[in-house]
Protein backbone atom coordinates (compact mmCIF):
# COMPACT_ATOMS: atom_id res chain seq x y z
CA UNK A 1 0.00 0.00 0.00
CA UNK A 2 1.63 3.41 -0.74
CA UNK A 3 1.55 6.53 1.41
CA UNK A 4 -1.75 7.93 -0.32
CA UNK A 5 -3.65 4.80 0.15
CA UNK A 6 -1.87 4.23 3.90
CA UNK A 7 -3.05 8.25 4.50
CA UNK A 8 -6.58 7.76 3.08
CA UNK A 9 -7.21 4.84 5.14
CA UNK A 10 -5.70 6.11 8.34
CA UNK A 11 -7.74 10.05 7.25
CA UNK A 12 -11.35 7.56 7.20
CA UNK A 13 -10.64 5.50 9.93
CA UNK A 14 -9.62 8.66 12.53
CA UNK A 15 -12.58 10.76 11.27
CA UNK A 16 -15.15 7.76 11.86
CA UNK A 17 -13.71 7.31 15.46
CA UNK A 18 -14.04 10.48 16.56
CA UNK A 19 -16.18 11.11 19.41
CA UNK A 20 -18.76 13.57 19.18
CA UNK A 21 -22.18 12.73 20.42
CA UNK A 22 -23.79 15.15 18.08
CA UNK A 23 -21.99 13.84 15.06
CA UNK A 24 -24.29 13.28 12.35
CA UNK A 25 -23.29 10.60 10.13
CA UNK A 26 -23.56 12.44 6.90
CA UNK A 27 -20.62 15.13 8.17
CA UNK A 28 -18.50 12.32 8.64
CA UNK A 29 -19.11 11.03 4.89
CA UNK A 30 -18.84 14.54 3.73
CA UNK A 31 -15.46 15.27 5.22
CA UNK A 32 -14.08 11.94 3.78
CA UNK A 33 -15.75 12.41 0.08
CA UNK A 34 -14.12 16.31 0.54
CA UNK A 35 -10.63 15.08 1.82
CA UNK A 36 -10.88 12.92 -1.43
CA UNK A 37 -11.65 15.47 -4.00
CA UNK A 38 -9.51 18.26 -2.88
CA UNK A 39 -6.37 15.34 -3.10
CA UNK A 40 -7.61 14.86 -6.34
CA UNK A 41 -7.39 18.62 -7.04
CA UNK A 42 -3.53 19.00 -5.17
CA UNK A 43 -2.02 15.99 -7.33
CA UNK A 44 -3.71 16.98 -10.77
CA UNK A 45 -2.03 21.04 -10.19
CA UNK A 46 0.87 19.64 -8.73
CA UNK A 47 1.19 17.57 -11.70
CA UNK A 48 0.29 20.03 -14.28
CA UNK A 49 3.18 22.57 -12.84
CA UNK A 50 5.52 19.87 -11.99
CA UNK A 51 5.14 20.31 -8.35
CA UNK A 52 5.75 17.50 -5.73
CA UNK A 53 3.03 15.54 -6.08
CA UNK A 54 3.33 13.21 -3.32
CA UNK A 55 3.41 16.07 -0.59
CA UNK A 56 0.46 17.65 -2.51
CA UNK A 57 -1.92 14.23 -2.77
CA UNK A 58 -1.05 12.98 1.14
CA UNK A 59 -1.19 16.95 2.65
CA UNK A 60 -4.79 16.99 0.64
CA UNK A 61 -5.74 13.66 1.84
CA UNK A 62 -5.12 14.96 5.72
CA UNK A 63 -5.59 18.25 5.52
CA UNK A 64 -8.89 18.13 7.56
CA UNK A 65 -8.28 14.62 9.74
CA UNK A 66 -8.77 16.95 12.81
CA UNK A 67 -11.55 19.21 11.54
CA UNK A 68 -14.16 17.42 14.51
CA UNK A 69 -11.39 18.07 17.39
CA UNK A 70 -10.99 21.68 16.93
CA UNK A 71 -13.04 24.01 18.58
CA UNK A 72 -12.60 27.11 16.91
CA UNK A 73 -12.81 26.31 13.36
CA UNK A 74 -9.90 28.73 11.70
CA UNK A 75 -7.54 26.05 13.48
CA UNK A 76 -8.56 23.17 12.30
CA UNK A 77 -5.49 22.89 9.82
CA UNK A 78 -3.04 23.16 12.45
CA UNK A 79 -4.73 20.74 14.95
CA UNK A 80 -5.07 18.33 11.52
CA UNK A 81 -1.09 18.96 11.41
CA UNK A 82 -0.61 17.75 14.69
CA UNK A 83 -2.55 14.61 14.58
CA UNK A 84 -1.28 13.86 11.01
CA UNK A 85 2.81 13.97 11.93
CA UNK A 86 1.92 11.75 14.33
CA UNK A 87 0.71 9.27 12.16
CA UNK A 88 3.28 10.62 9.23
CA UNK A 89 6.50 10.16 11.98
CA UNK A 90 5.32 6.34 12.84
CA UNK A 91 6.11 5.30 9.37
CA UNK A 92 9.65 6.22 9.20
CA UNK A 93 9.23 8.68 6.14
CA UNK A 94 11.93 11.45 5.31
CA UNK A 95 11.94 13.99 7.58
CA UNK A 96 11.54 16.82 5.08
CA UNK A 97 8.60 14.90 3.36
CA UNK A 98 6.73 15.01 6.46
CA UNK A 99 7.77 18.45 7.28
CA UNK A 100 6.70 19.31 4.10
CA UNK A 101 3.10 18.02 4.01
CA UNK A 102 2.19 19.09 7.93
CA UNK A 103 3.11 22.41 6.78
CA UNK A 104 0.75 22.16 4.26
CA UNK A 105 -1.90 21.10 5.89
CA UNK A 106 -1.49 23.52 9.42
CA UNK A 107 -1.38 26.84 6.75
CA UNK A 108 -4.09 25.56 4.43
CA UNK A 109 -7.24 26.94 6.77
CA UNK A 110 -6.16 30.89 7.91
CA UNK A 111 -2.68 30.95 5.92
CA UNK A 112 -0.96 30.38 9.06
CA UNK A 113 1.14 26.86 10.37
CA UNK A 114 1.54 28.56 13.34
CA UNK A 115 5.45 28.43 13.35
CA UNK A 116 8.47 29.36 11.41
CA UNK A 117 8.74 27.18 8.06
CA UNK A 118 10.20 28.22 4.25
CA UNK A 119 7.57 28.92 2.23
CA UNK A 120 6.66 26.19 -0.20
CA UNK A 121 4.16 26.13 -3.33
CA UNK A 122 2.69 22.88 -2.24
CA UNK A 123 1.08 24.76 0.83
CA UNK A 124 -0.78 27.26 -1.61
CA UNK A 125 -2.23 24.16 -3.87
CA UNK A 126 -3.33 22.51 -1.04
CA UNK A 127 -4.70 25.38 -0.25
CA UNK A 128 -6.54 26.54 -3.61
CA UNK A 129 -7.72 22.89 -3.85
CA UNK A 130 -9.32 23.33 -1.05
CA UNK A 131 -11.31 26.29 -2.18
CA UNK A 132 -11.93 24.47 -5.94
CA UNK A 133 -14.13 22.08 -3.70
CA UNK A 134 -15.96 24.54 -1.79
CA UNK A 135 -16.72 26.45 -4.44
CA UNK A 136 -17.69 23.14 -6.30
CA UNK A 137 -21.22 21.60 -7.36
CA UNK A 138 -21.58 19.63 -4.04
CA UNK A 139 -21.38 23.00 -2.13
CA UNK A 140 -24.48 23.86 -4.07
CA UNK A 141 -26.50 20.65 -3.11
CA UNK A 142 -25.64 21.15 0.98
CA UNK A 143 -26.10 25.27 0.76
CA UNK A 144 -29.80 24.43 -0.14
CA UNK A 145 -29.89 21.73 2.78
CA UNK A 146 -28.66 23.73 5.81
CA UNK A 147 -31.22 26.89 4.85
CA UNK A 148 -33.84 24.38 4.42
CA UNK A 149 -34.37 26.04 1.08
CA UNK A 150 -37.76 24.47 0.11
CA UNK A 151 -39.51 25.76 3.19
CA UNK A 152 -38.50 29.46 2.95
CA UNK A 153 -40.92 31.87 1.36
CA UNK A 154 -40.32 33.03 -1.85
CA UNK A 155 -38.73 36.28 -0.67
CA UNK A 156 -36.21 34.43 1.56
CA UNK A 157 -35.85 32.40 -1.75
CA UNK A 158 -34.80 35.34 -3.60
CA UNK A 159 -32.95 36.89 -0.85
CA UNK A 160 -31.16 33.76 -0.61
CA UNK A 161 -30.01 33.61 -4.33
CA UNK A 162 -29.15 37.25 -4.00
CA UNK A 163 -26.37 36.54 -0.80
CA UNK A 164 -24.86 33.61 -2.91
CA UNK A 165 -25.07 35.51 -6.60
CA UNK A 166 -22.90 38.70 -4.61
CA UNK A 167 -20.12 36.47 -2.98
CA UNK A 168 -19.46 34.55 -6.05
CA UNK A 169 -19.57 37.84 -8.28
CA UNK A 170 -16.69 38.26 -5.71
CA UNK A 171 -14.73 35.19 -6.30
CA UNK A 172 -15.19 34.45 -10.02
CA UNK A 173 -12.08 36.21 -11.59
CA UNK A 174 -9.97 35.71 -8.66
CA UNK A 175 -6.46 34.42 -9.07
CA UNK A 176 -4.69 31.53 -7.02
CA UNK A 177 -1.37 30.46 -6.95
CA UNK A 178 -0.80 28.90 -10.28
CA UNK A 179 -2.86 28.75 -14.05
CA UNK A 180 -4.62 25.50 -13.31
CA UNK A 181 -5.93 26.67 -9.73
CA UNK A 182 -7.29 29.86 -11.21
CA UNK A 183 -8.69 28.06 -14.19
CA UNK A 184 -10.86 25.52 -11.71
CA UNK A 185 -11.68 27.94 -9.31
CA UNK A 186 -12.76 30.04 -12.18
CA UNK A 187 -14.49 27.16 -13.82
CA UNK A 188 -16.42 26.45 -9.79
CA UNK A 189 -17.35 29.65 -9.21
CA UNK A 190 -18.74 30.05 -12.71
CA UNK A 191 -21.48 27.13 -12.57
CA UNK A 192 -22.32 28.07 -8.68
CA UNK A 193 -23.25 31.83 -10.20
CA UNK A 194 -25.07 30.72 -13.63
CA UNK A 195 -26.82 28.44 -11.03
CA UNK A 196 -28.16 30.71 -8.59
CA UNK A 197 -29.02 33.28 -11.21
CA UNK A 198 -30.70 30.99 -12.87
CA UNK A 199 -33.09 30.32 -9.94
CA UNK A 200 -32.95 33.63 -8.59
CA UNK A 201 -34.96 34.10 -12.31
CA UNK A 202 -37.34 31.93 -11.79
CA UNK A 203 -38.03 32.57 -8.43
CA UNK A 204 -38.65 36.35 -10.00
CA UNK A 205 -41.31 34.77 -12.10
CA UNK A 206 -43.25 33.77 -9.54
CA UNK A 207 -42.34 36.15 -6.56
CA UNK A 208 -44.80 38.97 -6.93
CA UNK A 209 -47.86 36.48 -7.32
CA UNK A 210 -50.28 35.34 -4.95
CA UNK A 211 -49.89 31.06 -4.55
CA UNK A 212 -52.32 29.01 -2.74
CA UNK A 213 -51.06 26.17 -1.25
CA UNK A 214 -53.93 23.66 -0.41
CA UNK A 215 -52.28 22.05 2.93
CA UNK A 216 -54.61 19.09 2.77
CA UNK A 217 -52.88 17.79 -0.93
Amino acid sequence: MNLYELSKKFMIEHINNVVLDDLPLSERVYRIEHSIRVSKYARMIAKAHGYDITVCSVAGILHDVGKFESEINKDHGRISAVIAREFLESLQLDKKLVNDICYCIAKHCDGEAGYEYEQIIEAEIVSDSDNIDRFGIYRIVQALHYSDFDSLSLEEKHKFCNEKIIKLENYVTKKLSTPTSTKLFNETCSFQLDYFRRLKEEIEFTLDEKVYIDSKH
